[in-house]
C-alpha cells in the first residue's frame, strides 16, 4: 500500500519536496495517508498537479498484491522559469539493482514521459523541473 511504502521509508522522504517541509513525519497515521491522497486526487482532476504510484512489475497490476514502491508527482513551479517541477521518490527495499540505479531508472522513464507530447497541453511549452 501506498501508507506503508511511505511509513517505511520516512527518513529518506523527508524534506523530499522543500527543506522546511515536514512531510511525512514520523506519526503520520493512515488517515493522515488517506486526506494526502484524496487532496492529490482532487488536485488531479482540477489539471493543478500531478501525482502517480509507481507499482512493482507490470505483470501484477492484474493480482490482488499491488506493491507501491514509489510515487512520481508533477507540480506547478516554484522556480522561476519552469511550468513544472517533478518530484519523485523509490522505496529503498532489497533488490538486485541498488537504490541509485532504481531511482536513476525511475527519473529517466519519468523525464521521457513528461517531455513526450502527452504532456505538452498541459506544460504549455514550458520547462520542466527535474531532480
Amino acid at each position: 500500500s501506498d501508507f506503508k511504502a511511505v511509513i517505511t521509508n520516512v527518513g529518506s522522504l523527508c524534506h523530499i519536496f522543500a527543506r522546511e517541509d515536514s512531510w511525512p513525519s514520523e506519526d503520520l497515521t493512515l488517515e493522515d495517508n488517506l486526506h494526502d491522497l484524496k487532496r492529490h486526487y482532487m488536485e488531479f482532476c482540477q489539471n493543478l498537479a500531478f501525482a502517480y504510484t509507481v507499482i512493482k512489475g507490470h505483470e501484477e497490476l492484474d493480482g490482488e498484491h499491488r506493491d507501491v514502491i514509489g510515487c512520481v508527482y508533477i507540480n506547478p513551479a516554484t522556480k522561476f522559469g519552469f511550468a513544472a517541477e517533478v518530484f519523485l521518490w523509490i522505496a529503498d527495499e532489497s533488490s538486485v539493482a541498488s537504490l541509485p540505479e532504481r531511482e536513476e531508472a525511475l527519473l529517466n522513464t519519468v523525464q521521457q514521459w513528461v517531455c513526450s507530447d502527452i504532456w505538452s497541453p498541459v506544460i504549455r511549452g514550458g520547462h520542466v523541473a527535474f531532480p
